[in-house]
């Protein structure tokens, strides 16, 4: 395998030649169109100004497209990862994520038009065998006393019929029939987005939906994102257009991140947690040292940036994913919470209780029975009980 500096060098000689060719054209399969494309005109024209490596004589073929695809992956197993590798392969991850979307719409076109022509080619419906009237069922007639019988004594016998089901003492019907409980109805998949602003707000301005994720959209390069609304927190909830999905979403989080925090005007590098749903573990870390303020108490304060050094000093120090976190505050008043973060000092450490939430089961658990490690200081850790 060639290194990537080597990538550009001549091939050797006779390479292509001893290679066989496994995915040959048919020449006598017929050529029918079972679905159209959906990207022309400038969506076309745009998408052919960002190819960088093949050729266009490549990509106009579809065949040859999947060939190209197929050899990538035959070699994905030789290349080495190195550091430098990350951002092409978060690209990738999405790539083949969009792409395998596109493969599912085309394989149900191609098995519906499957289906429309062996339906239309089955036997003529004539050519079957009539089916058999259903016999009538008759009533059996009713039953009759013979003549030679006896007329009896006495009151006459009921029926066998109210003999065997007396009748029944009418009871009041209600005039409404009962209610069956409603289900309620599940929201669609989507993304909640926590930007963990330490402006205290008590009315927070909001800007319209339309703008917010027509730049989204534009941020994404394409119309990923269908709707969004804002929860009683004021966090920012996004839903996906489908083909398009949650996952796909997570893997551009830091354009989302930093496309919202321009719209909504935020001075500082504002923190933000993604959350897809599922199960939270709450976690109270007591007594936990805040990290040196940097900034003189004269200067003007940055609260954001300490908060965002104790976020990366849990990760690190007690290996926990930082795409696991939910949420991280200080458990007091929210207006109080932007001053407590510039109060530590190095000769005068400051000392507070935190909230953390992580989605990491298997990482909630190990910190429960072990505790954490803050700002080198061994931290006790509760589970989350609210008043």
């Amino acid at each position: 395998m060639l290194p990537d500096s080597d990538h550009d060098a001549a091939r050797l000689a006779g390479l292509a030649s001893s290679r066989p060719d496994l995915c040959t054209p048919r020449d006598a399969t017929p050529r029918v169109r079972v679905l159209a494309a959906t990207q022309k005109g400038a969506a076309h024209a745009a998408a052919l100004a960002g190819i960088s490596i093949l050729e266009e004589s490549v990509l106009r073929s579809l065949t040859k497209s999947c060939r190209a695809v197929h050899d990538v992956t035959l070699l994905a197993p030789s290349h080495a990862i190195c550091v430098h590798h990350e951002e092409y392969l978060q690209q990738l991850a999405f790539d083949v994520l969009t792409l395998g979307q596109w493969v599912q719409t085309a394989l149900v076109a191609l098995r519906s038009a499957q289906r429309a022509t062996s339906s239309g080619a089955s036997a003529d419906p004539s050519d079957e065998a009539p089916t058999p009237a259903r016999a009538a069922r008759l009533l059996s007639p009713p039953a009759t006393v013979p003549a030679s019988s006896p007329a009896p004594e006495g009151p006459p016998l009921s029926s066998p019929t109210s003999a065997q089901h007396p009748p029944k003492t009418p009871t009041r019907s209600s005039p409404h029939p009962p209610l069956r409980p409603k289900r309620k109805s599940r929201l669609p998949p989507h993304m909640t987005v926590r930007f963990r602003s330490l402006r205290y707000d008590p009315n927070p301005y909001r800007l319209h939906p339309s703008r917010v994720r027509d730049a989204l959209n534009k941020a994404l390069g394409a119309d990923m994102i269908s709707s969004l609304r804002h929860s009683k927190d004021n966090h920012i909830i996004l839903h996906a257009t489908p083909p398009y999905t949650i996952e796909q979403l997570l893997l551009r989080r830091s354009d989302i991140q930093e496309c919202l925090r321009q719209l909504l005007q935020f001075a500082d590098d504002v923190p933000a947690f993604f959350d897809t749903g599922g199960h939270w573990s709450k976690l109270v870390i007591h007594r936990a040292p805040i990290p040196v303020n940097p900034c003189a108490p004269t200067a003007k304060q940055y609260p954001h940036r300490v908060l965002a050094s104790l976020i990366d000093d849990i990760s690190r120090s007690n290996n926990i994913a930082v795409e696991s976190f939910r949420d991280l505050r200080l458990l007091c008043p929210p207006k109080d919470e932007s001053s407590r973060f510039t109060y530590s000092e190095e000769e005068h450490p400051w000392y507070d209780t935190i909230l953390l939430c992580i989605s990491d089961d298997e990482s909630a658990h190990r910190v429960l029975e072990s505790g954490v490690t803050i700002q080198g200081a061994h931290c006790r850790v509760t589970s989350y009980r609210a008043h």
